[in-house]
């Protein structure tokens, strides 16, 4: 998938926490097997990976919130992807491409059922996304693109930060935005990195959330939020 290969070491980003609306998804990890590669061309340096799997997710939290707390059984089967990067100098390009199967089960009273789509019980999942970075000098600048095909439903979602370094300190700004048919919102975010260690940061972030959804399809609702914390890494 699209998100950062980091993203459970909070350490190696700038934010407080990956955007939620670019990279809020039901599964970030599967039971498989990954090929990898690097090579050169010229300056620059290519590298990527290969993938198949399949995960189970018996009680999975996002969905089992979202849909009532009702606990959601979500299966991704037949997962095969693909990435692809291309790094020079201050650029660096990724490119993403990932279909897979989805079967989801819902508990309701005590009783197990399997949800549908459209009188089918899977449907296919058709996930790609395009990330541009560039670390120049002092300035940073992080965009990522991406477009979940679900059975001919499109979710669309893309992220862009821009920081500055400071000798120890990054102050930044950052907007993501989720879009689908009926769920709609996006995050306003400003924040601070400071690096007071080789090996941790203390982030201060405040975001503004708006839930522009349809009725039914609200996540939050319009929220703010203050958060600070400190990422570690031995």
């Amino acid at each position: 998938m699209s998100v950062t290969p980091f993203f459970d070491v909070g350490y190696a980003y700038l934010w407080i926490r990956p955007p939620a609306d670019n990279y809020t998804w039901q599964i970030f990890n599967y039971t498989g097997v990954n090929a990898q590669f690097n090579y050169f061309v010229g300056d620059w340096d290519i590298s990527g990976n290969i993938y198949t799997g399949r995960e189970d997710d018996s009680e999975n939290k996002l969905l089992s919130q979202f849909f009532g707390s009702n606990p959601i059984r979500e299966i991704w089967k037949d997962i095969v992807g693909g990435v692809i990067n291309f790094n020079k100098d201050w650029l660096d390009i990724r490119l993403t491409y990932m279909t897979y199967i989805n079967e989801r089960y819902r508990t309701v009273d005590g009783v197990v059922e399997r949800v549908t789509w459209g009188g089918a019980d899977t449907r296919r999942g058709k996930f790609a996304g395009i990330s541009v970075n560039m670390d120049f000098g002092d300035w940073l600048l992080l965009s990522e693109l991406n477009r979940l095909d679900l059975a001919g439903s499109n979710f669309d979602t893309y992220m862009v930060s821009a920081g500055y370094r400071i000798q120890s300190y990054t102050p930044y700004i950052s907007y993501a935005h989720f879009d689908s048919e009926n769920e709609k919102h996006n995050t306003t975010s400003l924040g601070v990195r400071w690096d007071f260690h080789s090996n941790a940061a203390f982030k201060l972030q405040l975001d503004d959330v708006k839930d522009k959804g349809l009725p039914g399809w609200e996540v939050a609702g319009d929220s703010k939020s203050l958060t600070f914390g400190v990422d570690l890494v031995f």
